[in-house]
């Protein structure tokens, strides 16, 4: 290629852009996507920001904040997480490694517990896992950000943050816009759990991450719409805002739940890697590993079904889950060998196609958590037609007020091992359920929701 040749491609991608922004600067919502276009871990939050871009694809202006040149830079599209070599020799070495590592750091974190090195050695530890071990990476687009146009802001345009920041600069710059007030902005709120429920926190990183989100909920105070996701959440912030002494500024607090779960039935004969026997117990679990998902109660309750002789079947979603909390590690080593066999945890990402075929493959869905801002699980269960026990904690017990959920008590082995059984029966009961008022029907309802009054109704 020539030097000639290089220049007009370059200078016809930069045309092509200047196009393109031309018509999107007009759009009337911005989007901020800066922390799911770097995250390597897929959370329900993520999810959110994705469904509602993708939805309003001809509304949303996409934007990431660029810490090069300290602005916020119009995207064409959110950056992908590109999967690594799962095979070969590569591949094969890769899954070595990391469990030989994920051996080594849990042995690293009990020496260090208590010491000056502890948070020292956390965050070189996640470093090193996600530069050499994991499974995908975010696509390295950072040093092309520079090529995509300033957002200048709009009279028109509503500011949308769903997303918590994901650094120092990335919350100035928006406690700058946000104190300015020239546009409306809005952020979406899931929970305060690292302020109010720390010890479902690891120790090692309870302190930082206490700090973040103090100094995320100073900017969320400058918003002029704060959405919660559920009634819980919305008490939460209430109490926040209670505690702070400067005088507040006329803000609108509302709660919009996250929309109902569309899944494709054809989705079903996704195959998957283990197919069970027809009288047997398909347990279905989708969360993090760690003390705040609360599995290890769910191991539990499998040993006592195994002793009144019912077969069940446990599959844990445990997506890019580097932790793994004391409890569910203890539990799951004194568990016999054969009962270990019929406990399957899936560490890997997966595609929403398998997601749902692993809900449509179960017999009952157990959302265990101690603190949940909403429970997505909960509503992609039912939408799937597959009965719910939850854990009677925080949001939670919200959601069991007005959907068919059998709620027990988050730490009792012996009412979860009773719930599960009996939440077989009812299978037939949720197979036709109607979405509930209460929640958004898709995610154009979700927006008109969002949005809703006054100067932040949008047509």
């Amino acid at each position: 290629m020539t030097a000639l040749t290089f220049h007009d491609e370059q200078a016809s991608r930069a045309e092509r852009i200047s196009t393109w922004f031309e018509r999107a600067s007009r759009r009337p919502i911005v989007l901020d996507v800066t922390a799911v276009s770097r995250s390597r871990n897929f959370s329900g939050v993520q999810r959110m920001v994705v469904g509602f871009a993708v939805a309003h694809a001809q509304d949303v202006l996409l934007v990431r904040y660029d810490r090069r040149s300290s602005s916020f830079r119009a995207v064409r599209h959110i950056a992908a997480v590109k999967p690594r070599r799962q095979f070969g020799f590569i591949g094969t070495l890769r899954k070595r490694l990391r469990a030989r590592y994920l051996r080594l750091a849990k042995e690293w974190a009990n020496r260090a517990r208590g010491t000056t090195f502890e948070e020292y050695l956390r965050s070189l530890g996640t470093l090193i896992y996600h530069l050499f071990l994991s499974d995908d990476v975010p696509d390295k687009d950072d040093r092309g950000l520079r090529s995509w146009p300033e957002w200048q802001m709009r009279n028109n345009q509503t500011f949308v943050l769903i997303d918590i920041p994901t650094g120092k600069d990335h919350r100035e710059a928006l406690a700058g816009l946000f104190e300015s007030q020239e546009i409306p902005t809005i952020v979406y709120l899931h929970d305060l759990f690292p302020l109010s429920h720390k010890t479902v926190i690891a120790q090692g990183a309870r302190a930082g991450i206490r700090t973040n989100h103090l100094r995320y909920l100073d900017i969320v105070n400058q918003a002029r719409l704060v959405v919660c996701n559920s009634k819980f959440t919305q008490r939460q912030y209430s109490q926040f805002r209670g505690l702070l002494e400067e005088e507040h500024i006329d803000q609108k607090v509302r709660v919009v739940y996250p929309p109902w779960p569309r899944f494709h039935h054809e989705v079903e004969d996704f195959p998957l890697s283990r197919v069970s026997a027809l009288d047997e117990l398909n347990v279905l679990a989708v969360g993090a590993l760690d003390r705040r998902k609360n599995f290890a109660v769910l191991l539990r309750a499998l040993m006592i079904l195994d002793e009144l002789n019912v077969t069940v079947n446990l599959v844990l979603l445990a997506q890019n889950s580097t932790e793994m909390s004391a409890d569910f590690a203890r539990d799951y080593a004194a568990l016999p060998k054969e009962l270990r066999r019929r406990v399957t945890i899936i560490r890997d990402k997966i595609s929403d196609a398998a997601l749902a075929a692993h809900y449509f493959a179960s017999d009952v869905v157990a959302v265990p958590s101690l603190a949940e801002g909403f429970g997505l699980p909960v509503t992609e269960a039912l939408a799937c037609g597959r009965p719910v026990v939850a854990a009677r904690k925080t949001a939670l017990t919200e959601l069991g007020r007005f959907l068919p959920v059998t709620m027990v008590d988050a730490h009792d082995e012996n009412e979860w091992a009773t719930a599960l059984v009996a939440a077989h029966s009812t299978r037939e009961a949720v197979r036709d359920l109607q979405r509930p008022k209460e929640i958004p029907a898709d995610w154009a309802d979700f927006r008109s929701r969002l949005m809703a009054k006054g100067r932040y109704k949008i047509s």
